[in-house]
């Protein structure tokens, strides 16, 4: 129930919330948000640090073996080629 002009609304008898309470737990949402926006932040930069800036190891293994086996291959190409030209 709204009071007159000026004057504060009236409060029902089981309210127990005072104005101080509800400025507590106003204040207790603003902080949680800017915890979670501030985690959010972290995992947001952790995750473009493993995406963009990490090594690959499964791709480096693959180049490793694939150059071994193009060098093993060129070995054997140019030895075919010394005995032809001999």
């Amino acid at each position: 129930m709204l009071g007159g002009k000026g004057r504060a609304p009236s409060r029902h008898a089981g309210n127990r919330l005072s104005y101080t309470t509800v400025e507590y737990i106003s204040i207790v949402f603003v902080v949680v948000e800017i915890a979670i926006g501030i985690s959010a932040l972290l995992v947001a930069i952790f995750t473009l640090k493993l995406q963009f800036f990490s090594r690959p190891k499964e791709e480096l293994e693959h180049l490793q073996i694939q150059f071994k086996a193009t060098q093993e291959l060129s070995l054997q190409v140019l030895n075919d080629l010394d005995v032809i030209v001999s």
